[in-house]
């Protein structure tokens, strides 16, 4: 082997040890019992406001209707 190919392998693990601070994700859930065009709009700026990153919007169901009666709204944020 090479003194370039040790270099290379070094500089290779070294990239994909990533950072030594592992960052620790903090999750926000929250339910809303009305759900609407204006319920989901006001959460989402209220928390994203809040500093948190929008995750999902889960919707529930019954059988017997398609509009959501309960949706679940998730946000992250990565603190170090």
């Amino acid at each position: 082997m090479t003194a370039r190919s040790n270099q290379v392998r070094a500089e290779s693990a070294e990239r994909s040890e990533g950072p030594t601070m592992t960052a620790h994700p903090t999750y926000k859930f929250i339910e809303l019992s009305i759900v609407t065009d204006e319920s989901l709009e006001a959460t989402v700026n209220e928390w994203v406001g809040q500093g948190w990153t929008l995750d999902a919007i889960r919707f529930v169901t019954h059988e017997a209707s398609r509009r959501p009666v309960m949706a679940f709204v998730s946000f992250i944020r990565t603190t170090a």
